[in-house]
């Protein structure tokens, strides 16, 4: 069974994305296991990279908002390197309306999922 890992980076823990959890829901019945990561903007961006290579997920799915956008630029070359074989997805407004400018700049990406996921 494949592990899907939805990441959240919010900008504090009292301000999660609900997106990740209408995400996990819209995939509980099928063959996928998934687990949340709900961190935050204020942990080391290592912290962060080490609890996602800890979870050991075959698809890592970020969403990305003006205020974790920074962030996820500095994560993409760290996962792919510490996850080779695990593909990265994201998806968010800030993704969404410019994704061939993060495709082009991160070949780390596999996928960008544009609107509603």
């Amino acid at each position: 069974m494949e592990k899907i890992v939805f990441v959240s980076l919010n900008a504090r823990y009292t301000h999660s994305t609900p997106a990740v959890y209408y995400l996990r829901e819209s995939i509980k019945e099928t063959a996928f296991f998934s687990e949340i990561l709900s961190l935050t903007i204020n942990q080391n961006v290592f912290e962060i990279l080490e609890i996602i290579q800890e979870s050991n997920p075959d698809i890592i799915a970020i969403s990305v908002y003006i205020w974790n956008s920074e962030i996820v630029q500095k994560m993409l070359p760290e996962l792919k390197k510490l996850l080779p074989k695990s593909q990265i997805i994201l998806g968010g407004p800030e993704v969404s309306y410019n994704y061939k400018t993060w495709i082009s700049k991160y070949p780390s990406i596999d996928l960008i999922i544009s609107g509603n996921g």
